[in-house]
């Protein structure tokens, strides 16, 4: 087993029952196939593969951790009454770059 099989097992091991379940499923949605956290299967996995799981695993468990500390009712009573823009626009600035 190589050291991303250990971690991706180290990683999903720390999960819930139910955060385990969540994960596989919508890991087997995407690849259209079952999907295990074990030895065996993970190193069926080609390096591409283990790269989304290690990606998915490592997202979920950064927001699982922050999401308890952010209060988005609080945040916002917090802002709205500062002056901050009401719209968003996309293209080029017309700075002193050159721009239009």
């Amino acid at each position: 087993m190589d050291s991303i099989d250990e971690m991706l097992l180290s990683q999903f091991m720390a999960l819930t029952k139910e955060e385990q379940q969540m994960i596989s499923s919508g890991l087997s949605i995407h690849f259209g196939e079952p999907i295990e956290f074990s030895p065996s299967s993970l190193s069926k996995r080609s390096a591409d593969e283990k790269e989304i799981c290690k990606n998915i695993l490592s997202g979920f468990i950064l927001t699982k951790k922050y999401k308890q500390q952010i209060d988005i009712r609080e945040v916002h009573e917090r802002l709205q009454n500062l002056d901050l823009p009401q719209k968003v626009s996309f293209g080029r600035s017309n700075g002193g770059t050159g721009g239009t």
